[in-house]
């Protein structure tokens, strides 16, 4: 159920790369021991409680699917866009859909390098828990929608809920903050936030990898 993500051996690899495939691997143990551990309580627990613990069997598995869909390990063969915002998306549906909320996605069809797209999808999975957490109080159920499109040399990037809108523009400045804006910089790009009564638009707008401008000259 919970595979890492890596090709090939360890040896010689960059620290850094290695402590992230550490990491990766150490969380994806800790999902496979806890969903081990609550399907045998599914066979010995009492039948009414048979339903909640299944529901946390798969909420677990769903967020296990998220890390790893988020997670490219060695990969650097360019992405294709379409195929990865569109499973990322599905990946999130699950992650979030216990919150009474969807995520659905229209991207183009293009190709974009490994760590661009990895980066991308750390920042539209901020998104979109953002809008899930704070675009749908009082348990409101609702729809997350992202959109991917290339703009000439660069990319434009939208998530949009029909929620009720953040009361500041954005919450206050907490870790996840700190980390999308440290993301949105090694991505260079710039983040435009459009926040009414009538839901919120996060737009994120940086320019085509290097290595894409020159594969198409």
């Amino acid at each position: 159920m919970f595979n890492d993500v890596v090709d090939g051996p360890l040896p010689h690899r960059p620290v850094e790369e290695f402590l992230r495939i550490e990491t990766h691997h150490r969380l994806m143990n800790s999902f496979a021991i806890l969903c081990s551990i609550l399907e045998r309580e599914l066979n010995t627990c009492d039948p009414r409680n048979r339903v909640a613990l299944d529901r946390s069997v798969r909420i677990i598995s769903a967020h296990g699917g998220l890390h790893r869909c988020l997670a490219f390990g060695t990969l650097r063969s360019p992405v294709a866009l379409g195929e990865y915002v569109t499973k990322l998306s599905r990946c999130l549906s699950e992650a979030v859909l216990p919150m009474g909320v969807t995520c659905v996605a229209v991207t183009d069809e293009s190709f974009m390098p490994a760590v661009q797209a990895e980066r991308l999808g750390l920042v539209l999975c901020e998104l979109v828990i953002n809008a899930a957490k704070h675009g749908f109080p009082r348990k409101q159920t609702g729809m997350v929608r992202i959109e991917v499109a290339r703009q000439d040399h660069r990319w434009c990037c939208t998530v949009t809920d029909k929620g009720g809108g953040f009361p500041d523009a954005l919450p206050a400045a907490g870790l996840g903050t700190q980390i999308l804006e440290a993301l949105i910089r090694r991505l260079n790009g710039r983040m435009i936030v459009q926040s009414t009564a009538e839901g919120a638009t996060v737009t994120l707008l940086f320019p085509l990898a290097p290595a894409t401008l020159r594969c198409e000259t």
